[in-house]
């Protein structure tokens, strides 16, 4: 049984390998919008006042800025991924070994361990509403991947990990 793992692994081939990290990595990265508004939340009390007499002072309009908006929500990438891991346990074992790579501002950053795509999902996509059946959908696939024990036994780990966070 692990033998065939590793032979699908092998013919998991590079393009195919990348864009499930792809995938991996948009479900990982934080949205803009969401940083938006914990930026927003952190700095509501100061910038409101301020907004508020800058706008009644100046008479100007602000200008718009075009917002990116995502080819795939996460929503539809977790479903993705999760139909490609029943499709081939090769991918359970790219989900399980992901580590997401942001993009790190200072060298205290740097040391730290680069999180990995189940405990993201754990810590943060769990408890959106939006997200949160897609992605226990991708973590029961993981689970019944029988065929690859090595992805349920990272798995185990991960959520080990994550209960030890949590408490």
């Amino acid at each position: 049984s692990s033998l065939s793992v590793s032979n699908q692994q092998a013919n998991l081939n590079e393009a195919a390998s990348s864009m499930i990290r792809m995938l991996l990595t948009l479900v990982c990265e934080k949205d803009e919008e969401e940083s938006e508004q914990e930026q927003a939340a952190e700095a509501a009390p100061k910038t409101e006042q301020k907004g508020a007499i800058a706008a009644a002072t100046s008479g100007e309009e602000k200008p718009l800025v075009a917002k990116k908006t995502k080819l795939f929500s996460r929503n539809f990438v977790l479903r993705a991924l999760a139909e490609l891991v029943r499709a081939s346990p090769a991918v359970s074992l790219l989900v399980v070994h992901y580590q997401h790579q942001p993009n790190l501002m200072s060298a205290a950053d740097a040391q730290d361990v680069a999180p990995t795509a189940l405990s993201l999902i754990f810590d943060d996509l769990l408890i959106r509403p939006a997200v949160s059946n897609a992605a226990s959908r991708l973590v029961g696939a993981v689970a019944a991947c029988y065929q690859c024990p090595e992805a349920q036994t990272g798995l185990v780990n991960e959520v080990k990990a994550a209960l030890n966070r949590a408490l």
